[in-house]
């Protein structure tokens, strides 16, 4: 199974959906361990949410590190 992954140049690539899921979950794995939550539900106890605009995400476009390259 795939899914359409929009990149800044505007055009869209298609990627694993099961890769994107598991990195999905391991982010929020190190989420829960980094604040100390035994379970999901308790990060939004343990944790103070943001939002994030998409001028803010380009800013940090040149530290990303890409490992597919």
């Amino acid at each position: 199974m795939t899914k359409a992954v929009e990149k800044s140049s505007n055009r869209m690539e298609r990627g694993d959906v099961n890769s994107t899921v598991l990195d999905i979950l391991g982010g929020i794995r190190s989420a829960c361990t980094y604040t100390g939550s035994a379970k999901l539900k308790e990060l939004p106890k343990r944790t103070t949410f943001i939002r994030v605009t998409q001028q803010t995400n380009d800013m940090y476009v040149p530290f990303e590190v890409n490992p597919q390259m």
